[in-house]
């Protein structure tokens, strides 16, 4: 066809050109089809994109049984997997990956040529395209490192989570709307309304299991800082009334988040601990290889069993929490390799987190004061022993002179009064007005069972409550304090 300028092909020209692409494109694809090799090709995320007959022989598959299927799902082997990461990261080719299918004295062998090649569309991201040829040798099973079939047995995990979590999902939707619909049917005294209320209860429960297992893929966001690893691994320790093992003279910075290292040693703990019962748990710190720190939860004179190390990053395993078993370290893989971190079981005795050690120690943070007017003794003491461990400068005061001496003294001026609103002679809301007719830039959290206060219970039900104040019903968590305490403060 004579070779003429854009502005003169016409729609013939257009057509016959299309004609001759097409059946180039349907030649190679019968040639595919019919070669004496096995061949597939797989995106970036191993799902097949190609195979031909050849390969669904090997196999002894059909088409219709290859439809949307990952290669590993078909070669469940590490080796095969570790193969296409390389080949897909580095470019390189691999030109003879030995795999075996089915067990290890009837199954079938097979030798691997992977290389990676450009997607067919100029949209797709690249392939890589497998040869398969059955091999005589048997695979060298015993070069796969450990931590790559560990990996590789995570993801499966993770990818079998995510499936199960979607269908759960969609499954909850419609158990939780039919049992609505079935409760709106009903007379307020139907004893029926009791079994909805059991079903609605028991999906609440399961909704819970499956947040669990998309955690698992989709992991929160979490960022590193730098703090003190001695001083952090002490007061872990002290929490869980372990042994401390770390240098003081030394100084260890972390580049983590504390909480994540919080919930690892913690989820580590309630999995290790049964098996302390001949020695004893030590949490220790220490510097590792250049750059890295290593922070240890260990047996003394003790180990887990071989099935209990084996299982101890699958999810939902060791000691329940309430009803249901916990995420366990299933949960904290993905966050702590989002911090550059790595965990790992060394001799069925020691989980280490390896974690990058940090610049320099930050600066200590300015302790905010505070105010406490609390009339009960044992809420007063809890209180005041939870903010101080948390770094908070607390000043008490039984009545509104003292309160006001306080405040008057620059040192001990505080940034937050917490007062129980029914208080002797004076109620809270009363002594929280004076002082804030003199420092009107303190913030106040009201804390009480029962207010006995109609305009403050009006400010608390249609949430109007003055700018810098909150309230917290009686009984309360440790937890739930903090987190209002920090959020007037403005440091969480």
């Amino acid at each position: 066809m004579k070779r003429v300028e854009q502005d003169q092909w016409r729609s013939s020209d257009v057509a016959r050109l299309l004609s001759l692409v097409e059946t180039e494109r349907r030649y190679y694809q019968d040639l595919f089809a019919v070669l004496p090799v096995a061949v597939a090709a797989v995106d970036e995320m191993w799902g097949l994109t190609a195979f031909n007959r050849e390969f669904r022989r090997l196999l002894g598959l059909q088409q219709a049984d290859l439809a949307g299927v990952r290669l590993p799902d078909l070669i469940p082997d590490p080796a095969l997997e570790a193969a296409l990461e390389e080949v897909r990261d580095t470019g390189i080719s691999q030109p003879a990956c030995l795999v075996c299918i089915g067990a290890a004295e009837g199954g079938v062998r097979l030798r691997i040529s992977i290389q990676k090649a450009p997607g067919w569309q100029v949209s797709e991201g690249a392939e890589l395209l497998l040869t398969f040829q059955e091999a005589k040798e048997a695979p060298p099973v015993a070069e796969i490192p450990p931590d790559v079939i560990e990996r590789h047995k995570r993801g499966a995990v993770e990818r079998l989570s995510g499936r199960v979590a979607h269908v759960a999902n969609n499954l909850l939707m419609i158990i939780g709307g039919y049992a609505e619909e079935l409760a709106s049917s009903l007379a307020w005294d139907d004893a029926r309304r009791a079994d909805i209320a059991e079903i609605v209860k028991a999906s609440e429960r399961l909704a819970s299991i499956t947040q669990n297992l998309n955690s698992l893929t989709r992991p929160a966001v979490v960022t590193a800082e730098d703090f003190d690893g001695v001083a952090w691994t002490r007061a872990q320790a002290a929490q869980l009334g372990i042994a401390a093992n770390v240098d003081s003279s030394q100084t260890l910075v972390l580049h983590a988040s504390p909480a994540v290292l919080e919930q690892t040693v913690r989820a580590a703990h309630r999995y290790m601990a049964p098996a302390a019962a001949e020695g004893r748990l030590i949490l220790s710190a220490q510097a590792a290889s250049t750059g890295f720190i290593e922070v240890a939860l260990s047996l003394e004179n003790a180990e887990l069993t071989p099935e209990a190390a084996e299982r101890i990053f699958e999810p939902f395993t060791g000691a329940k929490e309430g009803m249901d078993p916990p995420l366990g370290l299933a949960g904290v893989i993905r966050p702590l390799a989002q911090l550059g971190c790595a965990i790992e079981l060394r001799s069925n005795r020691s989980l280490v987190i390896r974690c990058p050690q940090g610049a320099e120690l930050p600066p200590p943070k300015p302790k905010a004061r505070v105010l406490l007017l609390e009339d009960e003794s044992g809420i007063r003491a809890l209180i005041l022993k939870s903010l101080e461990r948390e770094g908070f400068a607390v000043t008490e005061a039984s009545s509104l002179a003292q309160a006001l001496a306080a405040c008057r003294v620059e040192a001990q001026r505080p940034d937050l009064l917490i007062t129980d609103i029914r208080m002797p002679g004076l109620q809270g809301r009363a002594m929280a007005g004076a002082i804030l007719a003199e420092h009107p830039g303190i913030k106040v959290l009201y804390i009480s069972g029962s207010t006995g206060d109609e305009e403050l219970d009006r400010q608390i039900g249609q949430e109007e409550l003055l700018p810098g104040t909150r309230f917290l019903a009686k009984p309360f968590t440790v937890a739930a304090l903090l987190m209002q305490v920090n959020g007037l403060l403005g440091t969480s």
